[in-house]
Parts: C-alpha cells; sequence; structure tokens
C-alpha cells in the first residue's frame, strides 16, 4: 500500500476562502481606478488636446468635438473594459489623419494630419492607472498572504 500526504492542504483552504471573500471588494477598488482613469484621461484629451496653441492640438471652433468626448468602464465577465471616444463623425480624421476626399468635379483632396485627441492622454495616464492597479494588487496580496 502507498500512502500519500499533502502538506498545506489547510493553508491552500485558508487562502482560497480569503481570496473568495476578497473577490468582490477588490474587483470594486480595480473598476474605481478603472473609473478614475478614464475620467482623467477624457479630462486631458479635453484641456490638452481639443484646446491649446501648437499645431497639433485641435483648436476648438464649435466645441462639438470636445463635448462629444465620452469615457465608461464595463464590467465583464473577465473583469472590466475601458473606452473612449466621441460620436462626432469627424473625430475619427483627426484621431487619425487621413485623406479627405474631394468635393465637386475640380475639388483636390488632401491629407488631414493625424491630431491624436484620445490616444496621446491615453499615453501619459496609463502610468498612473498601473500604479494605481499595482497597489491594489499589493494589498491584496498581503491581505491574502498575510499572517499565514
Amino acid at each position: 500500500m502507498i500512502t500519500f500526504e499533502i502538506f498545506g492542504k489547510n493553508l491552500l483552504g485558508a487562502v482560497a476562502e480569503r481570496a473568495r471573500a476578497l473577490k468582490k471588494e477588490t474587483d470594486a477598488k480595480l473598476i474605481e481606478a478603472g473609473r478614475r482613469f478614464s475620467e482623467s484621461v477624457g479630462n486631458l484629451s479635453k484641456t490638452k488636446y481639443l484646446s491649446g496653441g501648437s499645431k497639433e492640438v485641435l483648436h476648438v471652433r464649435t466645441g462639438n468635438l470636445r463635448s462629444s468626448i465620452r469615457s465608461r468602464v464595463t464590467p465583464d465577465v473577465s473583469g472590466f473594459t475601458i473606452g473612449w471616444g466621441t460620436s462626432v463623425p469627424y473625430g475619427p480624421i483627426h484621431e487619425y489623419g487621413g485623406i479627405i476626399p474631394a468635393r465637386g468635379k475640380k475639388g483636390k483632396s488632401w491629407r488631414m494630419p493625424q491630431r491624436s485627441f484620445l490616444r496621446r492622454p491615453l499615453d501619459e495616464k496609463i502610468g498612473e492607472f498601473k500604479d494605481a492597479v499595482a497597489e491594489i494588487v499589493g494589498d491584496l496580496d498581503k491581505r491574502l498572504f498575510g499572517g499565514l
């Protein structure tokens, strides 16, 4: 007869129980960090990249594009999704650049330069979001395994 003994089974059970208890709280903290990040990117987009004086910044004419910027945090099965965007039809051509087709018979097509108002603030703020997530995960690690 061969006998196997599993060491740490009680410890593993304690960690699993703590993990179940902390999951809801941790999910809520991560979603809140996502909301703060989302709002921060949207605000930076409006104040720095849709206003200002350089050629790389869009100058406000009507304010429609700036006021149309929306962000959202959507919980899903695997966690949550953060999204930004605009419903203004000319938003994508400013974000990514591209060719503006000619109008009429004698019109000439022209190239719109890329002047990102969504990706640039995302690049500027992503480090802060990573730090917030690292802090939440680090706290979870301490609470999950601390004292065991």
